[in-house]
C-alpha cells in the first residue's frame, strides 16, 4: 500500500554510492516544481514536432533538499541526482489498457516499480474534458520555431476528483501526480476508442 505520508529511501548510484531518506512532496510543492520545468517542442517543418525531456534543473535541488528527512545527515547532491531522486520518487505508470466498466474505466497503476493501486474514474464530460484540454498546460513561442511547453498539474488533480469514483491502495491521499497519470491514460484510452469506433456514415462498412 502506498503511503505519502512516510518516508522513502533513495538509492544514487555512483562511487561511493549514496542514499537519501526524503519525504513525498506536497501536491502544492510538486505543482510549484513541475510548472517550473521545461518540455521544449522544436518544430521539424511539414506538421512534424519533436519534443526534448525536461533536463536536471536547479529547481530540482531545491525540491529535493526540502524533502531529506535529516537534513543534517543528508549527502550532497547535484542536479543530476536530485533529478533522479524525484523521478523514482514519482514514478508512475499504467503498463496494461484500462477496462471498461459501464461509464466508467479501471486502471491499474503501479507506483515506484513495486506497489500496485487501482482508480476508477467516469467518463468525463465533453465540457469537463475541453476545459481540461485548456487548462493544463502553456505554451510560449520562441526564435527558431521553438515551443517552450509548461505543465499545469492543478488541472489533471481538479478533472481526477471530479471523475473519481473509487480509489484502492493508498493509505493517505492520492499523489497528485498519480492522478495526472491516471487523467492522462483515461483521456488517451476515449481516444483510441474514438478512432476504433466504426462511422456510422460510411456506406462501405459491413
Amino acid at each position: 500500500m502506498f503511503d505519502s505520508k512516510g518516508e522513502f529511501a533513495i538509492p544514487i548510484q555512483g562511487e561511493p554510492p549514496k542514499k537519501v531518506v526524503v519525504r513525498f512532496p506536497t501536491d502544492s510543492e510538486f505543482t510549484a516544481w513541475r510548472r517550473k520545468k521545461k518540455v521544449l517542442q522544436r518544430g521539424l517543418g511539414r506538421d512534424k514536432f519533436q519534443l526534448e525531456a525536461s533536463k536536471p534543473e536547479a529547481c530540482d535541488l531545491e525540491l529535493v533538499t526540502r524533502l531529506f528527512v535529516d537534513k543534517e545527515s543528508a549527502p550532497t547532491l547535484d542536479e543530476f541526482e536530485a533529478n533522479h531522486v524525484l523521478n523514482r520518487l514519482t514514478e508512475c505508470e499504467v503498463p496494461e489498457s484500462p477496462d471498461r466498466e459501464g461509464s466508467a474505466f479501471v486502471l491499474n497503476m503501479k507506483v515506484m516499480r513495486k506497489l500496485r493501486t487501482t482508480h476508477k474514474l467516469r467518463v468525463p464530460s465533453v465540457k469537463e474534458q475541453m476545459e481540461y484540454e485548456r487548462m493544463r498546460s502553456s505554451v510560449i513561442f520562441g526564435k527558431h520555431n521553438q515551443q517552450e511547453i509548461k505543465v499545469n498539474f492543478q488541472a489533471s488533480g481538479e478533472l481526477y476528483d471530479k471523475l473519481k469514483v473509487e480509489a484502492t491502495g493508498y493509505a493517505n491521499d492520492i499523489p497528485i501526480c498519480h492522478k495526472a497519470e491516471a487523467i492522462n491514460v483515461l483521456l488517451q484510452s476515449l481516444a483510441v476508442q474514438d478512432e476504433e469506433a466504426p462511422d456510422e456514415d460510411d456506406e462501405d462498412q459491413d
